[in-house]
């Protein structure tokens, strides 16, 4: 984890859930591929990945006060109208890419009122700053604290060896600080290792505890964040070879009874556990919550104490289909949880 020296500036790695997204053109062309191009068969995943994003701009995280050389004390970002949640995509027309290049494009200009463009609810908004110059740091400052990247452990949902396209998550990556969808700019899988495991028990939803090398790891590149999941492609050499292809299920296909998921909890064995669907939720619950599942493996649930963070994207089999993936944890059980239909993954 990096942090750039004295500009009010942070970076965090965390994912939350949220159900907004800003596509740009070309990450939708990307999408329309992986549809297309998705086959009545796939390799179902289940193995946990390393996730790293980087964010199309920065995004503000939160603020403080500049204190002048007079003594008294400003924020130029909150004074400009900038909100915590906002993405910074330009500052003096400069295109801002990540953490630096706002440092360099705010010292470059000083003192001097700056124009700078920022992402609001998915509509561009030009803004007049005007930096301080902090008397302690000797710099021109905007108040403002940002960040550009994210990172964190999920779970790959399956991958297609033929277009080498993967999908993983089930839900969307958002923004810990503000719940908005982290408009990305391109971003990496990586292999893991679960190291260990804080278990779920009511009121306190459990984690899965991973680590992850971003030196000559990488399994492959990620083209897209949705509501339904990351979408991307895999390495030409990446493998999985723990379960036989599994043909798509449709939405109808999917019953109330006995299935199965595929999880990752211990190191890098992924195994089989034993689970039941034990409802099929209406259109209105949610593009994400398609299925209400229950634990029923002893192993799993001593293991984790049922579903835990890090297990999102984990493939759910039922009669020899993939039908879904596990979303959410149920926080006041978490042998219970939702699943996502596999066709709303793909759809999107």
């Amino acid at each position: 984890m990096k942090y750039a020296k004295n500009f009010f500036i942070t970076i965090f790695f965390t994912f939350v859930f949220c159900t907004v997204n800003i596509p740009n053109e070309e990450s939708i062309q990307n999408i329309e591929v992986f549809s297309r191009n998705t086959p009545d068969t796939v390799i179902p995943g289940g193995t946990t990945i390393g996730v790293t994003l980087s964010t199309d701009g920065v995004i503000v995280v939160g603020f403080s006060e500049i204190t002048k050389a007079d003594g008294k004390s400003i924020c130029p970002a909150r004074a400009a109208g900038i909100k915590q949640g906002d993405t910074i995509k330009t500052f003096n027309s400069q295109k801002i890419s990540n953490v630096e290049d706002l440092c360099n494009a705010v010292e470059k200009s000083g003192t001097s009122s700056a124009s700078i463009g920022i992402l609001r609810n998915g509509k561009n908004i030009e803004m007049i700053i005007s930096p301080g110059f902090s008397s302690s740091d000797k710099k021109p400052k905007i108040g403002a604290w940002v960040k550009d990247a994210a990172s964190g452990i999920g779970t790959m949902t399956f991958y297609n060896p033929e277009t080498k396209y993967f999908a993983a998550l089930g839900h969307g990556i958002c923004d810990s600080d503000s719940g908005d969808m982290l408009n990305i700019d391109g971003g990496e899988i990586l292999s893991s290792t679960i190291v260990s495991v804080d278990k779920g028990e009511r009121g306190s939803p459990g984690e899965l505890n991973g680590i992850f090398s971003e030196k000559d790891n990488s399994l492959g590149i990620i083209l897209y964040n949705s509501k339904c999941g990351i979408i991307g492609t895999v390495a030409e050499n990446f493998t999985l070879n723990h379960h036989p292809p599994v043909s798509i299920a449709k939405k109808e296909d999917v019953c109330v009874g006995k299935a199965y998921i595929l999880a990752n909890v211990e190191g890098t064995l992924t195994e089989k556990f034993d689970i039941e669907i034990t409802r099929i939720l209406p259109a209105y619950a949610g593009n994400t919550k398609n299925m209400i599942i229950k634990i029923t493996d002893e192993r799993l649930i001593k293991k984790t104490g049922g579903i835990v963070q890090g297990m999102s994207g984990s493939p759910i089999i039922q009669n020899g289909k993939l039908v879904g993936a596990v979303t959410h944890v149920f926080v006041n059980d978490p042998t219970r949880g939702y699943g996502i239909f596999i066709e709303n993954m793909l759809e999107k």
